[in-house]
């Protein structure tokens, strides 16, 4: 039972790995033109609570290392959703405010 259990352990910590693998994919297409739609369905996937709440926030994370200002219009209205929540990106926020979250909600704030 115990070598059943590790196994299953495993299991999902590889799924978890081939996840956070495809959420770089599609910052790597959000990279080369596909921002919006890419976008679009992470906001989705954290609205309708469809995915982890630990890959929107590596997928943000790695939105906030690939990304400078200006953003569009249509860009901010996608990402403020998932930047301005907490439970994604509560632990990628420093207390003064200097990280890249603070700094694009400030942009978007004007």
């Amino acid at each position: 039972k115990q070598w059943y259990q590790r196994r299953v352990r495993v299991q999902e910590l590889e799924q978890i790995e081939i996840r956070k693998m495809i959420i770089d994919r599609m910052v790597h297409l959000l990279c080369v033109g596909h921002a919006i739609p890419v976008t679009q369905y992470m906001r989705e996937c954290l609205e309708k609570e469809l995915a982890d709440k630990s890959l929107i926030r590596h997928f943000a994370a790695e939105v906030m290392e690939v990304t400078t200002s200006p953003y569009s219009a249509d860009f901010i209205a996608e990402f403020l959703p998932i930047a301005k929540s907490p439970d994604i990106t509560a632990s990628l926020r420093n207390i003064n405010e200097s990280d890249s979250i603070s700094r694009f909600i400030e942009y978007c704030n004007g």
